[in-house]
């Protein structure tokens, strides 16, 4: 399958294309950074005999299957006690993805998480990585042979929409036209205790590109000034661990494809997926309402309501 050509506007930060690979390989080997990185992390290596097979290798899969794969196999078997997933099985391969998550370690966490997905033989997913961490060239040239896209930390409060927004536009060009899935840490700097929430500035980053509202840009659909009432709810047909919805004086009900959990009793809007599933939930910043109907039916709230704010 031929490659999509990436446009050059996005030419300093997202992995190298395979028609590049060999070339970038070729001058990877030679650095003697990248030598002293291998023989101190394999010290029994035949280095020679290790940067012939690299050169032999023309583009980034088979880069990932035959050298990452056995070589984080062997990471995980020598520092951890084994590494397993759950409800990897509900990827669906004929889609893109973009999986935000903390990070404790950005190299690693990507990294086993891919390892993963190469168990399955499924595409691995760009990883997202602070150009702070790539202090010397041949680093960011490995990790862009190895699916990165840098993100530019380094950068004045000036240049920092300019970043913002090219990175906003690349990895929608990756999810949409390559049809690559993306990672990308949910917040600056490692996770303390696994609670923290997504820093603001990356929702909006995301939505920046796609020349439309960046709330839009989130979802395939939106159902604005909602007021969330439950989101382990039973629907009108019974149904259980439904999102309830009160919105356009109608009361409505919708499968959750997203944590929810705390958000019961605001305002705001309800961010919809294609299969009309929720994927995400925007409240007002202003305002947090409860609301205490007197009775509820399928089609409205009924009567008198208190209505609380805080």
């Amino acid at each position: 399958m031929n490659e999509i050509v990436t446009p050059n506007e996005y030419s300093d930060i997202c992995p190298f294309s395979d028609s590049e690979f060999h070339e970038k390989m070729e001058e990877l080997v030679k650095e003697p950074g990248f030598k002293h990185a291998v023989t101190w992390v394999l010290p029994d290596i035949d280095f020679e005999a290790f940067c012939q097979g690299l050169l032999a290798i023309d583009n980034k899969r088979d880069f990932q299957v035959n050298i990452m794969y056995p070589f984080l196999e062997m990471l995980a078997k020598k520092t951890t006690n084994g590494i397993s997933d759950t409800g990897i099985e509900n990827i669906d391969i004929n889609k893109s993805y973009t999986m935000i998550t903390n990070h404790r370690d950005i190299v690693l966490d990507a990294s086993f998480m891919n390892l993963s997905l190469l168990r399955r033989n499924y595409k691995t997913t760009e990883v997202a990585i602070g150009n702070n961490l790539l202090i010397y060239p041949w680093i960011e040239d490995l990790v862009r042979l190895n699916k990165s896209i840098v993100v530019k930390r380094d950068v004045g409060m000036r240049q920092a929409l300019e970043a913002a927004e090219q990175l906003s536009g690349y990895i929608h060009f990756a999810l949409t036209q390559k049809h690559e899935s993306v990672w990308i840490a949910q917040r600056q700097g490692r996770a303390k205790d696994s609670s923290d929430g997504t820093q603001e500035s990356l929702i909006k980053m995301l939505g920046i590109a796609g020349g439309k509202d960046y709330i839009d840009n989130l979802c395939a659909s939106k159902v604005e000034n909602a007021v969330l009432l439950d989101t382990d709810a039973q629907s009108g047909d019974g149904t259980e661990g439904m999102v309830e919805v009160y919105a356009n004086q109608n009361l409505s009900w919708y499968e959750p494809a997203a944590d929810l959990e705390g958000l019961a009793g605001s305002r705001g809007t309800l961010l919809l997926d294609q299969s009309g599933r929720v994927n995400g939930f925007l409240p007002d910043d202003t305002v947090r309402y409860t609301l205490i109907p007197d009775s509820v039916t399928a089609n409205r709230i009924n009567g008198s309501y208190a209505v609380s704010g805080s």
